[in-house]
């Protein structure tokens, strides 16, 4: 079987207009399936061809259009009183009701229209994957919120209303850093000192303190050093932590996340890029993987978690993501700090406003 096939393509760009009626609780997050799925496009090569340039014009106009911003001039006024910086960055969806606007650069506050920070990175890596210079992101607002949501522990909540605080949410605060070129958010002190505290006996990370090891939060963890320039810190147990990864290939090729799981399609992506980063995918059975996600495939298009499920657009993406780490012929070579092919990384660091 050869990668990229034509069905997973057609499966991405179906995903971005129509999606499945078993993913409408995923509805205030259509921020992350659109990013599934436009970067599952890019990892197959397709951005060219499989994209219309209408299609590119309205997909980046639906994003800005979730960009939640001030409704003050930042850095000309004073903050108004009760009013939390928070909100700032990208909302996951329309589910606010607010009006279709790309090009807004105030907006009145409106209680519970607030941004999500996990959304807010799916935002700005699918605009760079789409040819955006970024230039209608409101960095300052942004750079607010983050500092606003970092916790006393180091950590950052995903939202002002403050319902989640782990790694998940310091890694994309620091993806978020990265595309803006703008470290001012966060306190990279405090941030590193909740990764090493979330370092558990394993060697590996939780996420966060005293909780148990995981692939996901392992990746996030070391993701988020690399893009600080910080993975010195794990130098001192490095072997062990690659040790521990690769302990996660399953007898059936595929990876879990934790021990006595089975195996599932997205740690081929979060094990394998934890490997990539730490210099040590070259122990994996990258054949035998490729044997396990072969058996997760649909002839529709598009991966599920194992054998016999649904296929879903996180899976579907994930999939092609822990191919192209294996450097699988025909796929678009990835740049796993950021999650991002490096083609798109290049658009950033040569086509974008804060790092020309």
């Amino acid at each position: 079987m050869l990668f990229p096939r034509t069905e997973d393509t057609r499966y991405f760009k179906f995903g971005l207009s129509l999606l499945p009626h078993y993913l409408t609780e995923y509805d205030t997050s259509r921020m992350a399936m659109a990013f599934y799925a436009i970067s599952g496009i890019d990892i197959c090569g397709a951005t060219a061809t499989a994209i219309s340039e209408r299609n590119r014009t309205d997909w980046v106009n639906w994003i800005y259009a979730q960009q939640v911003v001030p409704s003050w001039n930042m850095e000309s006024d004073e903050t108004p009183k009760d009013v939390s910086c928070a909100v700032f960055g990208f909302r996951g969806s329309t589910s606010s009701g607010r009006p279709h606007n790309p090009h807004q650069t105030c907006s009145e506050s409106w209680h519970h229209d607030t941004s999500h920070i996990a959304m807010t990175y799916t935002a700005l890596t699918m605009l760079v994957i789409l040819g955006d210079d970024l230039s209608r992101v409101n960095r300052e607002a942004i750079v607010s919120a983050l500092k606003c949501c970092q916790t006393e522990a180091g950590s950052f909540i995903a939202s002002a209303d403050g319902t989640e605080s782990d790694m998940r949410f310091l890694f994309a605060a620091c993806a978020i850093s990265y595309i803006l070129n703008d470290f001012r958010g966060i306190n990279k002190a405090l941030a590193i000192k909740y990764i090493t505290e979330s370092k558990t006996y394993e060697s590996a990370f939780a996420q966060g303190p005293g909780e148990e090891s995981h692939g996901g939060s392992t990746y996030c963890a070391i993701a988020a050093l690399s893009l600080l320039g910080r993975l010195d810190v794990v130098e001192p147990y490095r072997i062990s932590l690659i040790e521990w990864l690769l302990k996660r290939q399953q007898e059936d090729g595929g990876f879990a996340g934790r021990p006595g799981k089975v195996s599932d399609t997205c740690y081929s992506f979060w094990v394998g890029a934890s490997l990539e980063i730490l210099g040590g995918f070259q122990y994996v059975d990258s054949a035998a993987n490729r044997k396990f996600l072969e058996t997760t495939i649909s002839e529709r298009g598009g991966f599920s978690k194992h054998a016999d499920a649904t296929p879903d657009p996180l899976h579907s993406y994930m999939g092609l993501a822990g191919l192209s780490i294996a450097q699988e012929p025909g796929l678009q070579p990835l740049y796993p700090p950021l999650n991002i092919t490096l083609r798109a990384l290049n658009h950033l660091k040569n086509g974008t406003k804060w790092w020309r």
